[in-house]
């Protein structure tokens, strides 16, 4: 027994070892199985996906850029910087191909920029272990076949967390830059830069403290600036992020409200239904969304408090956030439970190979989703004083503390943690070592 876990934990180093020495051709392959799925299956977006695509196309059309004048006077303003990136990469090839193009170069350098920030605030081995936690992750690379913002947003976040760890001027200024346009893209962006702030007070004091708030802060400001004044030439309004508070807050703010995603809010007799709406611009929207989502809150404290636990299981109960576009198909996990509850006839539309790898996917996907959160309690449990001991680890679960506190304000969906699971990546890749050091010592 000993000799044979012994040798178990010598080819375990070793398989680590030669995975780090060849990291970057483990990283060329992941690169060509993404460019293989964006052209072996057909794109087609729905929902949110289809809606950017939209908004990019009615500025394509127009020879502008969001907003356009029309868009004013929806119920909201959502991810500027990310649709006129798309207006402008579009410009260049209008096709979702160009899109497609543009996830993988954004997966691509995510997963580079994680590896290389676990070296930083870990070790090689650790970074290994994050890469490959990374690509085995389903999500990350069905993300490339849909149109959403939490790729580029994550993508943002992990460039500004890259300077940050740098702590020179130059590279806090960049960090600061970079959180800026996190911000342009989904306001969860002021959870890292609040994660910033902390870091600094609890590290530094004085001239440091000061010198380093400084440069990050200005930053940020700095592009928040440019970025508004430059929306405020084409649209006559200063817009730097999303305007959705007010209506996600109004989607759990209601007499109707579950917590989850209430897609019906804005129609006729719904909490979210504006007469002569199409006469009001968004800020003025907001202004009447705003008003009725925190008088309701402040008539039924209770009820709204007593939606938070709901909030988290929505939160955390599955995973498919892109898995099913990876045999391109919209038939995902919400979709089947749909047909079990209701319609079981629903099923035979789809042949037995299809159902039968789709049913693979999602037993595989949310195995090591399920095994990843479970590593994550039991290694946080275990190794809490160890971990804590690292303060870029902190840091880390402040940013995915507040995001999480932010999403239980609003409405909750699978979707909203994939900007946190780059953290769970980084610390299971500290506790799964240790972990199997634990079980190799007991079973000795």
């Amino acid at each position: 027994m000993q000799l044979r876990i012994k040798l178990s934990k010598e080819q375990i180093n070793h398989i680590i070892n030669y995975l780090g020495d060849n990291i970057y051709y483990l990283f060329f392959f992941y690169l060509l199985a993404q460019c293989f799925l964006l052209f072996r299956f057909p794109v087609r977006y729905v929902s949110d996906s289809a809606y950017y695509w939209n908004l990019a196309q009615d500025c394509i059309h127009a020879n502008g850029f969001y907003p356009l004048p029309k868009h004013l006077y929806e119920y909201y303003i959502t991810a500027p910087l990310y649709i006129n990136v798309l207006v402008l990469l579009l410009k260049i090839y209008n096709s979702n191909i160009t899109i497609g193009l543009f996830n993988i170069f954004l997966n691509s350098i995510q997963l580079v920029l994680l590896y290389r920030i676990t070296c930083r605030i870990l070790n090689n081995k650790a970074a290994v272990v994050t890469s490959i936690l990374y690509i085995l992750y389903l999500n990350n690379a069905g993300m490339i076949l849909v149109n959403l913002t939490e790729l580029f947003f994550a993508t943002l976040v992990l460039f500004s967390i890259f300077f940050f760890l740098k702590e020179t001027k130059y590279n806090l200024l960049l960090a600061g830059f970079f959180c800026g346009a996190s911000i342009a893209v989904r306001p969860l962006g002021w959870a890292l830069f609040i994660a910033f702030l902390v870091f600094f007070i609890a590290k530094y004091k004085n001239g440091k403290l000061l010198s380093n708030l400084s440069s990050i802060t200005l930053g940020l400001v700095g592009f928040i600036f440019i970025f508004g004044s430059l929306i405020k030439i084409t649209s006559g309004y200063f817009i730097y992020s999303s305007t959705t508070g007010p209506i996600n807050i109004l989607m759990s703010a209601n007499d109707k409200a579950t917590g989850a995603f209430y897609p019906e809010i804005t129609e006729k007799g719904n909490p979210g239904y504006i007469p002569d709406g199409e006469k009001l611009n968004f800020l003025q929207k907001q202004d009447t969304l705003e008003y009725r989502a925190i008088s309701w809150i402040k008539d039924h404290p209770i009820k709204w408090v007593s939606l938070i636990p709901n909030k988290l299981f929505l939160l955390f109960r599955g995973d498919d956030v892109a898995v099913s576009k990876l045999i391109s198909t919209d038939f995902n996990l919400q979709v089947f439970l749909k047909i079990i509850k209701r319609d079981p006839t629903i099923a035979s539309n789809y042949s037995f190979g299809f159902l039968f790898l789709w049913l693979f996917l999602m037993i595989y996907h949310h195995l090591l989703y399920f095994f990843s959160l479970f590593v994550f309690v039991i290694g946080f449990r275990r190794f809490h004083h160890e971990i804590m001991k690292n303060e870029y680890i902190k840091m880390f679960l402040i940013y995915v503390s507040i995001g999480i506190i932010i999403t239980l304000i609003s409405h909750a969906g699978i979707r909203y943690k994939y900007p946190y699971m780059f953290v769970l990546f980084i610390c299971n890749s500290f506790f799964i070592p240790e972990l199997l050091k634990d079980f190799i010592k007991k079973c000795l």
